[in-house]
Formats: C-alpha cells, sequence, structure tokens
C-alpha cells in the first residue's frame, strides 16, 4: 500500500507540501472498447463495455465473468467496494443489481422510483450490506435495505449546511460515512446518517479512494491528495508522473494508479 506506507513517514502536524512519488508501469492488459471501469481490493478490474456489459478481469488480464442486462438501462457506475456483493447502477431508469463475484445477480432488481426516492443520482454500498443513496428530493442522505426499505436519514443538508450541495460519490468504511462533493469537498456522517462537519477538498477530483481513515483523490493536474479525517489540517500532496497527469481517465488503488487508454489497462506502482 504504497501511499499509506508514505503517510506513516509524516508527522501528523505537518503541513501540506508536494513531493514526487515514483511510479512505474508494473503491468498491463487488454480490455473491449470501454466507457468506464472500476477495482476491488484485490486487483480484479471490472470493465464496463460499450455494448453495455460488465466483463471482470483477474490481475492476469484473464476474462473470469461477464453480465448484461440491458432492459434496465445504461450502466453508469460498477461499486466494487465488496467484490462479493458487487453494486451496478442503471441511473437512467434508478435501478440498482447486486451481483456475487461471478458476477451472477443476487435477488431481485431494486428500482427506486418504485419506492418513492425518484430522484437519485448518487448511490453507494454500506458497509452493514445495506445502501446509502442521496435523496435530491429531501436534500437528505438515506440508508435503505436492498428491498428498498428506509433505515436510517440524515438532516436536511441544504438547511442544515445553508448550501445547496452536489454529492457524488458516498463511502462507507464502515465507522463514518464519507461524501464527496466536488465544489465543497467532504461531508462527514455517522453509520446513522447524522451529520458530523465538513472538510474542504481542494480541487478535488472523483472518485475519491479511503482506506480506514485517510482519504485521496487526484485534482484536474494529476496532483495526488492525501487528508486523515481525524487530522484534515495536515493535507499532503505528491506529484504524479507525467503519464498518468496527462491520462484523461485514471483511477487510484491501494498500490497505485490505474490509467485506462486506448483499449488497455496500465497498472502503475511504486
Amino acid at each position: 500500500m504504497l501511499f499509506a506506507a508514505a503517510t506513516l513517514q509524516w508527522p501528523l502536524w505537518c503541513v501540506a507540501q508536494t513531493d514526487s512519488v515514483a511510479l512505474s508501469l508494473h503491468h498491463s492488459f487488454k480490455i473491449p472498447e470501454s466507457v468506464d471501469f472500476s477495482l476491488d481490493a484485490t486487483g480484479n478490474a471490472y470493465v464496463i463495455t460499450t455494448a453495455n456489459g460488465l466483463e471482470k478481469y483477474d490481475a492476469t488480464g484473464k476474462r473470469r465473468a461477464y453480465f448484461s442486462q440491458n432492459q434496465l438501462g445504461n450502466i453508469q457506475e460498477v461499486n466494487t467496494t465488496n467484490p462479493l456483493k458487487i453494486m451496478v447502477w442503471y441511473a437512467d431508469f434508478r435501478n440498482v443489481v447486486l451481483l456475487d463475484r461471478s458476477l451472477t445477480q443476487l435477488g431481485g432488481v431494486l428500482n427506486l422510483v418504485e419506492k418513492d426516492f425518484p430522484e437519485v443520482r448518487t448511490i453507494a454500498p454500506a458497509a452493514d450490506g445495506n445502501l446509502w443513496i442521496m435523496d435530491e428530493v429531501a436534500f437528505k442522505l438515506r440508508k435503505i435495505s436492498p428491498e428498498g426499505t428506509p433505515l436510517a436519514e440524515s438532516q436536511n443538508l441544504n438547511i442544515l449546511l445553508n448550501q445547496r450541495l452536489s454529492i457524488r460519490q458516498i463511502v462507507d468504511n464502515g465507522n463514518q460515512v464519507i461524501a464527496a462533493d466536488t465544489t465543497h469537498g467532504l461531508f462527514i456522517f455517522d453509520v446513522f446518517g447524522q451529520f458530523h462537519r465538513q472538510i474542504t477538498a481542494q480541487n478535488l477530483q472523483l472518485p475519491i479512494a479511503v482506506e480506514g481513515n485517510n482519504v485521496r483523490w487526484m485534482d484536474r493536474d494529476g496532483t495526488l491528495h492525501q487528508i486523515n479525517l481525524d487530522f484534515p489540517a495536515a493535507e499532503q500532496t505528491w506529484q504524479l508522473p507525467s503519464v498518468i497527469r496527462r491520462a484523461s481517465h485514471r483511477k487510484l488503488f491501494s498500490g497505485g494508479v490505474v490509467v485506462m487508454e486506448a483499449g488497455e489497462l496500465f497498472f502503475y506502482r511504486g
């Protein structure tokens, strides 16, 4: 875990500083023409193809599974936080499907409109097996069951914070829930959905990566940022290699950065 290890070399009271981080190409493999990808903690890659299918590849580039359900709409996101319960989000028609590690569907289709949540643009797994959604009608973060039953909710955030939020990613690390807004930064909630605090995150670009209490993100210029949620003022930054900074489609994972380009995934590690 390159960046987690790097954190241990810094005192907790340090101020923001930019160092270079040494990343080199570790391996790569070809993928079909694709619109997006995701990675799980074990190095498997999940690729959303231009044909609206989902393909799973192991760390060697061998295709292991395939899933397609075109009648549900277009896949917008695949969340692999839990590789045993993968969440597929069809945003156009507010459909959610859960898959096992072989990409076999678990249970039925959850349609959020039918459950009286017609305006949801952001959804994510909860650490306890449920789901978090950002309800754009009530302006609340809500926890619901996989069947759509309401379980917990936040306060009305637009009123509480006196600002119009645009939450586009939610991460539950088991102890707290981090909601990311590219304009206003990070919003921290407890596991019951109650708002705790806001943290400024400069030049935040999605997706963020969360490991324990550390949150990382890359900005538009390809600089890597990291904060510890307990000490957010001690932000650290690293300058990434130019080949990563130039890439238009890149994502963080526990050991480095993955770039998707010209029908191939490139894995850069330290």
